[in-house]
């Protein structure tokens, strides 16, 4: 086994634990009363760059950041040598999807971004958990943002207007616009 994927098999096996004690801390009777977790923030943004277990790395960072945002939980790499990127991203907690080698190891590349979403703006729903990303015409972008954008409903419309088209409702996506 390569050091790589020793690393990757020793991280999920980190994160199944964590997310364990994060349901066993983070579970109240405020929870139970609201028919959910109480504890919410905004959106947790997690980088690194210069490392080959990026994508590793950042799953552990947005792990660590898990309380800013329960939602959904996304990790973007990109592998330099290939000049390719590699996304995940799910619903739900951080160690319910980045918990296995498999994931883990899929997330080639010596930098990476991660997000874990608490929606302020557009829906909970696949299509709009971060990052995001897009091809452009000779290398590819990916975005993970934390905050609002106050002028996005015009934005967007202008820029439909001029033929763009949108594939989420998150006014994050307007960066890639």
């Amino acid at each position: 086994m390569s050091d790589r994927t020793e690393f990757s098999a020793q991280t999920a096996r980190r994160l199944k634990r964590l997310g364990e004690q994060y349901r066993r801390r983070h579970h109240t009777e405020l929870d139970d009363f609201l028919g959910g977790p109480a504890l919410k923030e905004e959106c947790g943004v997690f980088g690194i760059i210069g490392t080959p277990d990026a994508g590793a790395l950042t799953a552990l960072g947005i792990h660590a950041l898990q309380h800013r945002g329960q939602e959904a939980a996304g990790i973007a790499s990109f592998d330099f040598d290939n000049k390719v990127f590699h996304n995940e991203r799910h619903l739900g907690l951080v160690a319910d999807h980045f918990s296995d080698a498999h994931t883990l190891g899929a997330l080639t590349g010596a930098a990476a971004i991660g997000h874990t979403r608490y929606s302020t703006q557009g829906d909970t729903v696949l299509r709009n958990v971060q990052p995001l990303y897009a091809d452009l015409d000779k290398f590819g972008i990916a975005v993970a943002h934390n905050g609002n954008l106050t002028n996005s409903l015009k934005l967007r419309s202008d820029l439909v207007q001029r033929g763009c088209i949108f594939q989420s409702t998150s006014d994050s996506e307007l960066f890639l616009q």
